[in-house]
């Protein structure tokens, strides 16, 4: 899953344009088509907008280095954006507050638990390999200035800045 940031004021358009396959090079023609449109064409989302789009838990950090509740839905008010802002250059100047984020690739354990199968046998299962591809602190200051962008524009222009 993962958590999109926008302004929803926004404006914006759909148009509709030809069908490219979304760029992974698939035919699309008559008789013959990719299986991303039914036509040929496709609808295509255009603003000015900045948008950026991040995983369930990096959203929940950034939200939380910028004091803001950290749900995977959520809105800010155009009055409530400029102490938001002022709270991200804080954070993107401190080290420290961003030194928690940082962590190499690990892998967690895999759950082990005994289970009764259909026969009445005990039988030992394992839960899914999980693997958390680490974060550097490059990272969180690129997603902080993606958020900054859209923060920016938002005040700029009166927008309320949403995610989900």
């Amino acid at each position: 899953m993962s958590v999109t940031f926008t302004c929803p004021d926004a404006p914006s358009e759909i148009r509709r344009v030809p069908c490219d396959s979304p760029d992974l090079g698939l035919e699309c023609t008559e008789g013959h088509r990719c299986g991303y449109c039914d036509d040929g064409w496709m609808e295509q989302h255009v603003t000015d907008c900045p948008e950026v789009n991040f995983s369930n838990d990096n959203t929940r950090a950034i939200l939380a280095l910028l004091q803001i509740a950290p749900e995977v839905v959520g809105s800010l008010t155009p009055s409530q954006i400029p102490a938001v802002l002022r709270r991200c250059m804080v954070v993107v100047n401190q080290v420290a507050d961003r030194a928690h984020l940082v962590f190499d690739t690990c892998e967690e354990p895999r759950e082990r638990r005994v289970v009764v199968n259909e026969d009445g046998m005990p039988e030992i299962t394992t839960g899914p390999r999980i693997i958390h591809g680490g974060n550097t602190d490059e990272d969180t200051l690129r997603r902080l200035d993606n958020i900054q962008e859209i923060l920016v524009y938002a005040a700029e222009h009166g927008y309320t800045v949403a995610w989900g």
